[in-house]
């Protein structure tokens, strides 16, 4: 089977993974994804393991089409990884209990104010 991809992408090494990348981003738009740990570790995983988003632009070409795209991932990738706050270990080894208190406290310092 073969995937249909718009013709802007014919020029991306990995255009299927752009499509992966642009389904995570609109996900992750949606406050809900982070209620639900599994979903967080999915987008952990893509954006910090799977393909080393950092820097982003060792990503130009393979799935990302710009330097616009390029700078907004770039934006991206530091505000979630400055959200998951400061770690001893590795973002994969996050584990869901630890991102369940890590929301938990989160939320009570919204709460506070």
């Amino acid at each position: 089977m073969t995937q249909k991809y718009p013709s802007a992408w014919s020029e991306l090494k990995y255009p299927w993974q752009r499509a992966e990348l642009l389904a995570f981003l609109a996900d992750a738009r949606k406050p809900s994804l982070y209620e639900d740990t599994s979903e967080v570790k999915f987008l952990m995983n893509f954006i910090f393991d799977d393909h080393d988003f950092k820097p982003p632009a060792q990503q130009l070409g393979w799935m990302l089409l710009d330097h616009d795209e390029v700078e907004a991932i770039a934006t991206f990738v530091t505000v979630f990884d400055a959200a998951l706050g400061p770690r001893d270990k590795s973002l994969s080894a996050i584990t869901a209990e630890e991102w369940g208190r890590w929301r938990l406290r989160r939320n009570a310092r919204e709460n506070a104010f």
